[in-house]
């Protein structure tokens, strides 16, 4: 079967003869191999680039949100007050360090339109989130803020290496009225955390944050948050 395979091959004379009077279609058919070519390269770079892009996540099994409801706040009837202790890992799998220049955090509503609120800007924390483990307290780390303490190595700066993905918290709060407050379902509330690089670029993740109803817990887990979230600077003339 294999002689009978190779005996039906044409000669490689009428081969040569056919390429010497087909030069033309020849020189063609190598251009448009290297365009094949050059073109499925394009596409594999261009997946491997957006593959090793930077990207954002939000660990929802350590972030929570602290839910009050409050008769007045700065001369509004009938408010909810949502402080979000978010924690926020950044990848960089690219080969070149990145920068980050902040987070925003957008929170789902109850109306229909206009679903989700505007995008709220990280504020400093008022301590280092902690946490009880054992009989020990665990330090988490978090992003931007300073303390004068001997955890200095807990702060997250702005710089990310090449292949790294620090992952850290950060504190959003806001106030809403009427249907403008956020979207509770199964204990959890529906957030868009973005990460803005100094480059102009902006990666997006959406996740959902367990609630928390106890301030005094919350308090333990960042201490100073409660005298924090009620000075008039945190949350200024921004309820809706």
């Amino acid at each position: 079967m294999m002689a009978m395979v190779f005996t039906d091959l044409p000669p490689l004379e009428t081969v040569f003869d056919w390429i010497e009077l087909h030069k033309t279609t020849v020189d063609l058919l190598k251009w448009a191999m290297l365009l094949l070519v050059a073109w499925i390269a394009g596409v594999f770079k261009f997946l491997r680039m957006r593959l090793r892009r930077p990207s954002i996540a939000i660990v929802e099994d350590t972030s929570r949100c602290l839910i009050e409801e409050l008769s007045q706040l700065n001369g509004y009837s009938d408010v909810l007050r949502a402080t979000l202790l978010v924690e926020v890992g950044v990848l960089n799998p690219t080969n070149e360090r990145i920068n980050v220049k902040g987070f925003t955090l957008a929170v789902a509503r109850r109306r229909y339109f206009k679903r989700w609120k505007r995008e709220q800007i990280a504020l400093s924390l008022p301590s280092r989130p902690r946490f009880q483990t054992g009989s020990g307290m665990k330090i988490s780390q978090n992003w931007f803020s300073k303390f004068p303490d001997e955890y200095q190595e807990a702060t997250i700066t702005s710089v990310i290496e090449p292949k790294e993905f620090p992952s850290g918290y950060l504190l959003f709060v806001l106030a809403a009225t009427g249907n403008a407050k956020p979207k509770i379902e199964d204990g959890h509330v529906f957030v868009k955390a973005r990460v803005n690089l100094t480059t102009g670029e902006s990666f997006r993740v959406s996740g959902k944050i367990k609630i928390v109803l106890d301030s005094d817990l919350f308090e333990s887990w960042l201490p100073g948050i409660n005298d924090h979230i009620s000075h008039d600077s945190v949350l200024g003339s921004s309820i809706e």
